[in-house]
């Protein structure tokens, strides 16, 4: 044999190996399809999170086969500001977004140096979706101006069978957003459901929270439906899911609000076997540290083997590229509809602070036309305030805001027990001060600004045409609850 003969023999041997190599590690190689499961007005309310009341067989599954997460926490309890900063990475205070919501003319622009997570996967080799297929809603909510043509590359799934690009793709389900399905007071449900202590216990209140458990057992059929979609589409094999939901629980003392039940949302992370995952990942697993939405966005760019940019302040949680673990989370309420809130809060795995810096109403009084249409709680909380039958913790929610509200998570879950004068937590109390102080300066909380004349003219229509858009509703269901009551 010549020694042309012996070099060819040589590199045709070495092709043999690496191509048997490759072969055995598949995982190296597979750039994975990546899928965002957005739920609406969701909290912790499911099966894989000990709720043995409310029926979620399909998500209780996937907690199964993934990880659990149990500390996520969103930058805001309300669906437009969270997924604008699940959408950049960023805090909405600090892009100038944060009201719930803005007229289309009024949006903010991005900076220009910072981009949508979608743009990023897209330049990136990535195929980006917003699915509208059913269950899907198409939704984005994003409250800065965007070229959605320039976000989204897709809208539906046979269009993704066909792509030679892995895609990154979200899916809004808008199930357990109100109004919820209609319960009969006769139904099993309405008598196992144990409404928050904050709560009168009585049949209005427990349909209401029995329609709300209804709703999300309907969601949890379409995150099946999708799951399904996914496998007959032979996509889950080469797919990492994400389930997580926008904010909390869409009731009072819920959403609107920096309490654990606006902001404290359930998360479950799906990778499939044969993709490579990072060390943290086992199925089964319960996940503890404590979590941003911003992180998820952070956190999925390096799942897909894309570094996250300088500019991002969401933390990667999982990976070589992982970031220190968070001390503490942090989540803003502004303008939602004609109210403003102005509130912000930061909260460690034990305590909970919260500055109201507007607080000349109570929780209940801070009820938009809608929230008051759709709400009976509302309704339920003024009828028996004005008979002097709610008890202390009841109470609460009819008496005006304090300035600030300190708890201690692990005595207190329910956030009921202000500790703000007690001497005993002076020093934790101090200490978290000084801490939202800091990350409000570190952001650049554009929500301390003063709004311009047109946005505060704005709002306060808004409120003038919604109130005019649901007096009658308001109206029809407070008699209703009123006769329910009696």
């Amino acid at each position: 044999m010549n020694r042309f003969s012996i070099q060819l023999t040589f590199l045709l041997q070495l092709a043999v190996f690496a191509a048997i190599i490759s072969c055995s590690n598949p995982a190296e190689s597979i750039k994975p399809n990546i899928v965002w499961i957005i739920a609406e007005d969701l909290s912790q309310d499911l099966g894989a999170y000990g709720n043995v009341i409310v029926n979620t067989p399909n998500i209780d599954q996937l907690a199964q086969k993934g990880v659990t997460f149990a500390n996520v926490f969103t930058t805001s309890p309300v669906c437009s500001p969270s997924r604008t900063a699940l959408a950049t990475g960023m805090y909405q205070t600090s892009i100038g977004a944060y009201h719930m919501r803005y007229p289309d003319l009024l949006k903010p622009e991005l900076p220009d140096s910072i981009q949508t997570v979608h743009q990023i996967f897209r330049n990136n080799g990535y195929v980006t979706a917003n699915i509208q297929d059913e269950p899907a809603t198409g939704k984005t909510d994003w409250m800065f101006q965007a070229d959605l043509d320039k976000s989204f590359d897709l809208y539906h799934w046979d269009e993704l069978t066909n792509q030679d690009k892995p895609f990154f793709a979200q899916v809004s389900v808008s199930n357990t957003h109100r109004p919820f399905p209609e319960v009969d007071e006769n139904e099993a449900l309405v008598q196992q459901v144990e409404p928050p202590p904050y709560y009168p216990d009585n049949i209005v209140v427990r349909k209401d929270w029995a329609g709300y458990y209804k709703s999300a057992a309907e969601l949890d059929e379409k995150i099946g439906q999708i799951i399904s979609t996914l496998r007959e589409k032979k996509l889950d094999n080469n797919t990492i899911v994400l389930f997580y939901s926008d904010h909390g629980r869409p009731m009072t003392r819920g959403k609107y609000w920096n309490y654990d039940s606006g902001t404290r949302v359930p998360m479950i992370i799906h990778i499939p076997d044969n993709l490579s995952a990072p060390s943290e990942y086992q199925a089964g697993k319960k996940e503890d540290q404590l979590i941003s939405h911003i992180d998820i966005t952070a956190t999925t760019l390096s799942l897909a083997g894309i570094k996250k940019p300088a500019y991002m302040q969401g933390r990667v949680f999982w990976g070589n590229n992982k970031d220190p673990e968070r001390e503490y989370v942090y989540s803003a309420s502004d303008r939602i509809g004609e109210l403003y809130f102005r509130s912000r809060a930061i909260r460690s795995h034990n305590y909970k602070y919260i500055r109201n810096y507007h607080n000349d109403f109570s929780i209940n009084e801070a009820s938009t036309a809608y929230r008051r249409a759709y709400h009976p709680i509302y309704h339920v909380l003024n009828i028996l305030h004005e008979k002097g039958e709610l008890n202390a913790d009841q109470q609460l929610l009819v008496e005006s805001l304090p300035e600030e509200e300190l708890y201690n998570l692990n005595e207190d879950p329910y956030e009921l027990n202000n500790l703000v004068d007690d001497p005993e937590y002076s020093e934790e109390l101090n200490r978290l001060r000084n801490e939202l102080d800091s990350w409000m300066e570190s952001v650049q909380d554009k929500g301390m600004n003063e709004d311009s004349e047109a946005i505060i003219k704005a709002f306060d229509q808004y409120g003038k045409e919604s109130l005019e858009r649901y007096q009658e509703q308001i109206n029809q269901v407070h008699q209703q609850v009123k006769k329910q009551l009696e």
